[in-house]
């Protein structure tokens, strides 16, 4: 773990925080709340699964609806409903409410 006053980045393993970076990600969502996709903090073949899937920059995705225990997530995007993992939710990095 790296903390840097001088740096406004904030490295922790591969997760990386920008100071004033307001996004967000798809697990914070709550059931009929929607975002544009930012980016992708997925890499190798879970990223490329997203690709996929089609996930990418510039979609819009809404929670439809969760699990009780709070997995899978079920979400709405490009026409088609899909199920996703909180843990692969997180990795979806969203610009905000539209």
């Amino acid at each position: 773990m790296t903390f840097s006053l001088s740096s406004p980045k904030i490295s922790v393993g591969k997760l990386r925080l920008m100071e004033g970076d307001n996004m967000k990600n798809l697990a914070n969502l709550k059931p009929g709340e929607s975002g544009i996709v930012q980016s992708l903090t997925a890499e190798g073949a879970v990223k490329h699964h997203f690709l996929d899937l089609g996930i990418t920059k510039g979609v819009r995705i809404t929670i439809e609806r969760i699990a009780p225990f709070g997995d899978p997530i079920a979400v709405r995007l490009r026409g088609y409903s899909l199920s996703l993992r909180r843990e692969e939710a997180a990795k979806i990095c969203l610009e905000g409410d539209q």
